[in-house]
């Protein structure tokens, strides 16, 4: 053995006696994760429900894991974006840009518990409620007003 293999071989023993052996941490998915694929399987069920009898088709494309699309097969009809703006505290913003005069409607929200609250409304109608609301009832305040426009 050379003198060169002989020091990379301390070197490796050193190194193995100065740095300890990390703990494995199994990362947990954040608590509002659950709230979000029920958010996505209440939207789904609805968008395929209404399919199911004919009338405007909508399709929910499986794109980013952090935003949801439901848009039009055909247009011009409404559309819902909802997008995680801030994965820590498990914000997400609704956008609902639409296909007639009017004004869009976009309001931030939080998952916790297993719900989702309205943080702030910022413009359109109709106004989220202010009390918590299940994934079913948030699928039903997005989509309900594009698929029975008034």
């Amino acid at each position: 053995m050379s003198w060169i293999e002989e020091r990379l071989e301390q070197q490796k023993g050193k190194a193995a006696l100065t740095l300890p052996e990390k703990p494995k941490v199994e990362q947990q998915p954040p608590s509002w994760h659950e709230t979000w694929g029920k958010i996505r399987e209440a939207l789904e069920h609805d968008v395929s429900e209404l399919n199911g009898h004919g009338g405007p088709q909508f399709t929910i494309p499986r794109t980013a894991e952090s935003l949801i699309y439901v848009v039009p097969k055909q247009g011009p009809v409404e559309s819902a974006v909802i997008q995680i703006t801030d994965p820590r505290a498990g914000m997400l913003q609704l956008d609902c840009p639409i296909a007639r005069p009017g004004t869009p409607r976009r309001s931030e929200f939080t998952m916790s518990e297993g719900k989702i609250l309205l943080k702030r409304h910022i413009t359109g109608q109709p106004v989220p409620p202010s009390k918590s609301m299940t994934p079913e009832e948030f699928s039903r305040y997005i989509l309900e007003p594009i698929f029975f426009p008034s």
